[in-house]
């Protein structure tokens, strides 16, 4: 088999990182990693000797583009860089693998679209959940009818802080609820099954304040992070209305304690299904047979790998394989753009105090 060689943009950050982990373990066999890039010189130069070959090293993603060896790259760069490196890089004739969320705003999500049409290259967007095995069992219970037409549904949210800082910078991430919360709403959005009509959240900073210092917990390791002069939300409550008339609501907070698990559930006129994903477990109710609930628990990609999202691994294979089958990805540039549409409507409805339909957008 020919292995596509690959170049990785941004390897500093924990991301990054687990990008790094999965292509030299789990794509090995069909992924040769071409080159790194990162501003940290020193860490580049760590992530290179992980590997067990040469790899070139950058500290600027442009000379890394000019690599004509290189057939695709992922970017895992702060959020408000990523329009601009993913349309250089398919004006450069790569394929891109593009962290969530695909940009900041829905005119640079367009502006990558059209890149990669006019590049006649693949575009991955990094909503690893579309990619995890306990989700694709929920969305195939919900397509089998098992729970009927799904009528309302619900993600709880609840951890401690984000790490690295610019995650705390607006402009920088685009937002807590775009940064974070787009996972969520492609789930929604691929479970109800139609678009998004008009939203009203309520959120604030109650804790992480502007102008104040907080030492909060890592979301993921429950490490102490020092949080100084945040600029985004600590918490929101989200209500969306779908154009079929399902309704959908998140509740996220950022100074909850260590611990919770992340609840996904959906309730049609045949039954109810939850989930969470750190128990890797899902519960089917069916209302024609009252009282029983049906178990499921798929194989957890997240033990077998080591790496904090399910469905990261089967990105990375599906990706790949994309590649080598000249068949389009299943989280394209389109579903990317989508996902962030819910979370912008609501960033502007706090801010506006108002519901907020999305064709304002």
């Amino acid at each position: 088999m020919r292995k596509i060689k690959y170049g990785v943009i941004g390897c500093a950050g924990r991301m990054g990182m687990a990008h790094l982990l999965l292509v030299n373990n789990v794509v090995a066999d069909r992924v040769k990693l071409e080159a790194l890039c990162d501003l940290d010189r020193d860490q580049v130069t760590a992530c290179a000797g992980l590997f067990p070959y040469e790899v070139r090293t950058f500290t600027d993603y442009r000379e890394l583009l000019e690599v004509t060896s290189i057939d695709a790259v992922i970017i895992s760069t702060p959020n408000d860089t990523h329009k601009q490196i993913a349309v250089e890089a398919f004006a450069a004739g790569k394929h891109v693998f593009c962290e969530k969320p695909l940009a900041t705003t829905l005119a640079d999500c367009d502006e990558i679209i059209r890149a990669a049409d006019r590049a006649q290259k693949f575009l991955q967007v990094g909503l690893v959940y579309r990619y995890s095995p306990l989700y694709r069992r929920m969305r195939r219970l919900i397509a089998d009818g098992e729970v009927g037409p799904v009528h309302m549904m619900w993600c709880k949210e609840l951890l401690g802080s984000f790490y690295g800082r610019w995650r705390f910078k607006e402009a920088l991430s685009g937002g807590a609820i775009v940064e974070k919360n787009c996972h969520h709403f492609d789930l929604f959005n691929w479970m109800i099954d139609a678009r998004p009509k008009k939203v009203c959240a309520f959120g604030g900073q109650n804790v992480m304040k502007r102008g104040r210092t907080v030492e909060a917990i890592i979301m993921d390791t429950g490490e102490k992070n020092v949080v100084h002069d945040s600029e985004i939300i600590d918490n929101a409550v989200v209500i969306v209305e779908y154009e079929n008339g399902a309704r959908a609501q998140l509740l996220l907070c950022f100074f909850s304690p260590y611990g919770n698990d992340l609840e996904v559930g959906a309730i049609g006129d045949a039954g109810k299904v939850e989930s969470w994903v750190k128990a890797h477990r899902i519960h089917l109710w069916r209302n024609a047979q009252e009282g029983r609930v049906e178990v499921f628990q798929p194989d957890s990609d997240v033990q077998q790998y080591g790496v904090f999202h399910s469905g990261a691994y089967q990105q990375h294979i599906e990706f790949a394989d994309c590649i080598l089958n000249n068949s389009p990805p299943v989280c394209d540039g389109r579903v990317g753009r989508e996902s962030i549409v819910i979370a912008l409507a609501a960033q502007k409805s706090i801010k506006e105090e108002r519901i907020v339909h999305v064709d304002e957008l």
